[in-house]
């Protein structure tokens, strides 16, 4: 697994020369654009993480790649200058080095518009408007049904076996067998927007509760546990009304709760059948109704969820909450936790729970808006993007991810050793829903969202209008693939 890899890379970190690459060239002549320094060739400090590329020298030809900023990961491919910070300079290095291996210049076009909606009109005009397009999850397949990118499997250089590719992740967004797009190295927005529980340490001590990491370790960390830490403290008579001492059991926003608890109980909104053609998974499903029904009469009908009408991705109070001791649980994101490095109060990092001690494992909640990276069908020469989309992957799984993981998340946002073994557990427990990332507007936002905020627990009848619309949607997009 990559998790045990990261500690043996860490120490390449710290040196004060240039990363090695996961390929390269021999002596070093000349730069490839004026930014770019010859990076110091080293032995790679992990043999096993190589791209096993050849050499080609590409004439100082430039690789577009069309993205967007947005508050809930980060959505930067190419760092212009270095700043001190590990993760941006850790980035930097590897652009410069990766400019160097294959004389190529590496170019970031931020814009919301191109890259998410305009791009179908640019691919269908014939505009040689990039070499990839990274788009989020939910705006992915409006490409591939509209036969606008390539197929993975037409991209030579490509390989999702190696171990930078997220094999768990992208067995759950294959269909047919087929990939138009794959998470892994190429783009780390998915570590970005993998959830996390937040819990207030001080509460824990001041309501004498037994800290919950052994629990976890010893796979014990279910709903029903969690249920009883949050009434334990709960003091929230008026629900609604956020009051200066009022304690409550868990802060997230209405959108959020629901895929947090079905995931991490093992249950998808969306499943694949034996032919890995996908299905709508809700309706007549007796655990994952058993899920919805457990989130509503704990949060709803026990007064334990901070009640907010927010579409935030995370509850905007969520900080103050903690210095005040006002919430004992709070959900949020590998990005987002990093905001909460100045929270004056003591807080630890756990999974979400599992639904019983039956369940094997844990599992934590990949959220839709992920970046994937696309090759449109306007792109002639998918040896040479092939060949840079590889290269990048392999180079950022194998340095970038330890100075975003170990350095940046671990060594700046866990408190505790034992929120650093937590991390581990996520991290390694990460999954993913097509209803709550590709089909979001469909399933998540379209429905669930509003029926957890308003208290909708007519599932029966909302599972049957789903599945009317996602049969066919879904049924098409097997014939598309």
């Amino acid at each position: 697994m990559i998790i045990k890899l990261l500690a043996a890379i860490l120490a390449v970190l710290m040196l004060t020369v240039p990363l090695a690459g996961c390929g390269g060239k021999g002596d070093i002549a000349e730069t490839a654009s004026a930014t770019t320094t010859a990076p110091v060739e080293t032995e790679p400090t992990v043999t096993e993480m190589t791209d096993n590329l050849p050499e080609a020298d590409y004439d100082g030809r430039e690789f577009r790649m069309i993205s967007y900023e947005t508050v809930n990961c980060n959505g930067i491919h190419v760092v212009a200058e270095q700043t001190g910070e590990i993760v941006s300079d850790t980035m930097y290095e590897i652009n410069r080095r990766i400019e160097y291996r294959f004389n190529i210049v590496l170019k970031e076009i931020l814009n919301a518009d191109l890259c998410l909606t305009n791009m179908r009109n640019s691919i269908l005009a014939g505009d040689d408007a990039c070499e990839v397009n990274l788009p989020n999850d939910l705006s992915t397949f409006a490409f591939v049904q509209n036969s606008l990118v390539h197929n993975y499997s037409d991209l030579s250089y490509i390989d999702l076996g190696k171990p930078y590719w997220d094999a768990s992740l992208n067995e759950k967004i294959s269909i047919n067998g087929q990939h138009y797009y794959a998470l892994g190295g190429f783009d780390l927005s998915h570590f970005d927007y993998t959830h996390v529980l937040v819990f207030s340490k001080k509460l824990i001590e001041n309501f004498g509760l037994e800290e919950p990491y052994d629990i976890v370790e010893e796979g014990g960390w279910t709903i029903d546990v969690i249920t009883d830490y949050m009434k334990a403290v709960v003091n929230n008579p008026d629900f609604k009304v956020a009051e200066d001492g009022d304690i409550y059991g868990y802060d997230a926003t209405a959108k959020q709760v629901l895929p947090n608890f079905w995931m991490s109980c093992g249950e998808f909104s969306i499943r694949k059948d034996a032919d890995d053609r996908p299905y709508f998974a809700v309706t007549g499903n007796e655990k994952f109704t058993a899920v919805f029904n457990k989130c509503f009469e704990v949060l709803w009908d026990d007064g334990l969820w901070f009640y907010t009408t927010v579409g935030n991705n995370t509850v905007p109070e969520l900080p103050n909450h903690l210095e005040s001791d006002q919430v004992l649980f709070g959900d949020s994101t590998f990005h987002y936790v990093k905001t909460l490095r100045g929270v004056d109060a003591d807080f630890g990092l756990l999974p979400y729970p599992k639904w019983d001690e039956a369940q094997e494992a844990y599992y934590s909640r990949v959220e839709g808006g992920t970046r994937f990276p696309l090759v449109p069908v306007t792109v002639i020469d998918t040896d040479y993007v092939s060949m840079i989309i590889e290269a990048v992957a392999c180079e950022n799984m194998k340095y970038l991810l330890p100075a975003y993981y170990e350095i940046g998340l671990k060594g700046k946002i866990a408190r505790d050793t034992s929120s650093e073994s937590m991390l581990n557990i996520i991290y390694d427990t990460r999954t993913y829903d097509m209803g709550d990332t590709i089909w979001c507007n469909d399933i998540r936002d379209g429905k669930f969202a509003d029926m957890f905020k308003t208290n909708n627990r007519n599932l029966t009848s909302v599972a049957a209008s789903i599945d009317t619309v996602m049969i066919a949607k879904l049924e098409q997009a097997a014939e598309v693939y």
